[in-house]
């Protein structure tokens, strides 16, 4: 029930790589609701004193380092580029789609002050900014404003990038801050932005599709989707700030009743969802997630760490696991509808708790959804209920 739109990246629309666990991962949609308010400013303040000039041309300060004044074409000086070189922007709004296929570093002038945004006419799905074919890419001290519908703020296809210190605006019906696709990248200290319509409720900040990604001390912040969604990947993420992400964003979905904690019958929105890593790996940490349908959500993912977080005013459920045997180690659940979850709907269902702390559940502490018969989830371990 995830119909978007179709449009190819790489030859493949990102939304249809979700395969079975999209699928399944269907059956339950959605967004984050009741709000947090974080002020977070994680900009990376390069002082380049690049003078604005009309339609001035890029200058080259050595051999491996180019100054590109406001002005002038940044894709002509990406093409330009020599690999290794590093490319100095200027403050300035640069309407363009970019393409790097060349290992390069590319360094603005700071969040707000050097803009890249999306010129009319990009089709849905299409990056704004497109790191690929095998380059390895810095991209650092820029806002990135995806003004058009459905459109990806930095796509990372088959390449290695680095994002710091960005501010990444997903503010339009569909769009997503950030795709990986087949890459490996290290995604810090950036603000990412993705925020829905009041009826719409389709963004999503970081989506990563068969990768490695080091995902740490992110700002993402709805109301959208999904906060991170994360698919047969081994990723580390750890010390972000992850809000509002909810079904109840989605209005239709919303009026028809579809938003809720049954995986069965409803769906629910994710602050980071782990779908599918078997054997792969991954770790969850030290994060602070509010105001999501499920702070963390599990499906496919055994190995998964899950330790350390603090999650807040979770609509459904703090944590929860699906279709499997998960581990959560000490985590801290405060408030929200349940704290823990376990659903059984193709396959018996264990989530084994090691000292978390669940505090004022609304409803109750544990829900346990055992679709296949009596007894198919459980949860066992210890946990420690206050209020």
């Amino acid at each position: 029930m995830r119909e978007e739109p179709g449009a190819e990246l790489g030859g493949d629309s990102w939304r249809g790589r979700q395969s079975s666990h999209g699928r399944k991962r269907s059956r339950r949609l959605a967004p984050g609701v009741i709000g947090i308010c974080f002020v977070v400013i994680l900009a990376t303040s390069l002082t380049v004193m690049l003078a604005p000039g009309a339609r001035a041309s890029p200058t080259s300060l050595s051999s491996n380092t180019v100054k590109v004044p406001c002005g002038a074409n940044l894709q002509a000086a990406i093409n330009a580029a020599h690999p290794g070189a590093t490319i100095l922007v200027a403050p300035c709004t640069y309407t363009e789609q970019l393409t790097i296929m060349t290992s390069i570093t590319l360094i603005g002038s700071g969040v707000g002050r050097t803009i890249i945004r999306s010129p009319a006419g990009l089709a849905p799905d299409a990056p704004l900014v497109n790191i690929t074919n095998g380059a390895t890419v810095a991209l650092e001290g820029f806002t990135v404003s995806v003004t058009t519908v459905g459109v990806v703020g930095v796509l990372v296809n088959g390449a290695t990038a680095t994002l710091y210190g960005n501010s990444i605006q997903a503010t339009v019906t569909g769009s997503i801050g950030v795709v990986v696709l087949s890459s490996v990248a290290t995604i810090t200290s950036n603000v990412i932005v993705a925020t829905a319509t009041p009826t719409d409720g389709q963004e999503i900040g970081i989506y990563v599709q068969g990768s490695q990604a080091t995902i740490t001390g992110n700002l993402v912040q709805g109301p959208g989707l999904d906060g991170m969604f994360i698919e047969t990947s081994s990723v580390t993420v750890e010390f972000n700030i992850v809000s509002e992400f909810s079904c109840k964003y989605n209005q239709p979905y919303l009026e028809a009743g579809l938003c809720g904690p049954n995986w069965a019958t409803q769906f629910q929105a994710v602050g980071v969802g782990d779908f599918g890593d078997i054997g792969l790996g991954s770790t969850i940490a030290y994060n602070l997630i509010s105001s999501t349908d499920a702070g963390v959500l599990l499906d496919g993912c055994p190995g998964c760490v899950v330790q350390g977080n603090t999650i807040l005013n979770s609509l459904d459920y703090g944590m929860a696991g699906m279709d499997g045997a998960y581990a959560f180690g000490p985590n801290t659940v405060f408030g929200g509808t349940y704290g823990v979850g376990a659903a059984a709907l193709v396959a018996v269902t264990t989530v084994t708790l090691s000292h978390v702390v669940i505090v004022h559940p609304s409803v109750a502490p544990l829900y346990l959804e055992p679709d296949l018969g009596p007894g198919t989830a459980t949860i066992v371990g210890t946990w420690t209920v206050i209020g």
